[in-house]
């Protein structure tokens, strides 16, 4: 009698490998970056390099060997990690310089900069496909980026609700004008 033989479908083989993928890499997070560093955080060169920050919120270590920083959408494997465990609750910092430096323990810092006029920044799974955190895009570009004040995601842990206007409360709203363009932010463009 011929051994018994179990066949997974090719779906069930994918879903599993995205719902391992997706579990596997939920806890890491971009969680800050600086496009338009020029008297802040300086790198070991003594640089005003810009940078970025990688969060890992889960229970347990992640090594970010096979992960990737990237600045543009249609290349999402540019920039590896080397081989580099993030304990869980920690931070990373990467210099987004040009340098491409990938031997820890030293500083680590990417072959690409992060455009201050707003482009893409995603961090990408070991597959060089699927996205785990990112910012901007094609559809919704970063806007641009001001000097000196970093971007990223609000903690909402410790966060406080404050109402603004009760319901009913009369309230003055300002239009934008080409004034504002300053602002650098595309809900103020007049149009």
């Amino acid at each position: 009698m011929p051994p018994l033989r179990r066949f997974i479908p090719a779906p069930c083989l994918l879903a599993i490998g995205l719902v391992m993928i997706s579990q596997a890499s939920a806890r890491l997070y971009i969680s800050e970056f600086l496009a338009d560093n020029n008297d802040g955080l300086r790198d070991l060169d003594g640089d005003a390099s810009d940078w970025i920050e990688i969060f890992n919120s889960g229970p347990l270590a992640v090594d970010l060997e096979g992960y990737y920083l990237t600045d543009d959408q249609s290349d999402r494997t540019k920039w590896p990690f080397p081989p580099l465990e993030l304990e869980p609750g920690r931070f990373l910092l990467v210099f987004a310089s040009g340098k491409d430096r990938r031997t820890p323990p030293g500083e680590l810092h990417t072959n690409f900069r992060i455009d201050d006029r707003g482009e893409y920044l995603g961090l990408i799974a070991p597959d060089g496909v699927s996205v785990i955190a990112d910012f901007g895009g094609i559809d919704a570009p970063l806007p641009r980026q001001r000097e000196n004040i970093s971007y990223g995601l609000m903690q909402t842990g410790n966060a406080v609700t404050r109402t603004l206007l009760s319901q009913g409360t009369l309230a003055t709203a300002r239009v934008p004008t080409a004034d504002d363009s300053d602002l650098a932010t595309p809900w103020t463009e007049p149009s």
